[in-house]
């Protein structure tokens, strides 16, 4: 079963965390996907995702959605270790990591300048 992260393809840090995945995806269990996408535009209505924007990690597993600071954690539990172990921020409700996590993205692209295109090593 494949597990379908959708990003921000120009976002440096975006970019970058897609290839720490890649790198310690030891069951190659992710595939990604830009959110500009034809074929993530048409997930984002299907899966009906209101609270949706550029600055929004999507995690599509087993049918479910993940969105922002859970998809992370979602993401984690299927890296080699000792990656699953940051799972303890779990103990945090999701609106508070959600907090971090959205003040975080907003302010991306001002600590880390844009991509002009993204290199996926796998599809």
């Amino acid at each position: 079963m494949k597990y379908l992260i959708i990003f921000d393809a120009n976002c440096r840090v975006c970019s970058h965390s897609i290839g720490f995945i890649e790198k310690r995806d030891k069951k190659r269990i992710f595939d990604f996907i830009s959110m500009k996408d034809k074929k993530a535009e048409e997930l984002i209505q299907r899966y009906e995702l209101k609270d949706f924007d550029e600055d929004t990690l999507v995690l599509i597993k087993n049918k479910n959605v993940y969105l922002r600071a859970e998809a992370v954690l979602e993401i984690l539990k299927e890296l080699s270790f000792p990656w699953p172990l940051l799972r303890v921020f779990k103990i945090i409700p999701y609106s508070i990591l959600d907090v971090v996590y959205k003040i975080f993205a907003k302010n991306r692209h001002r600590i880390f300048p844009k991509n002009s295109s993204c290199k996926i090593t796998k599809s």
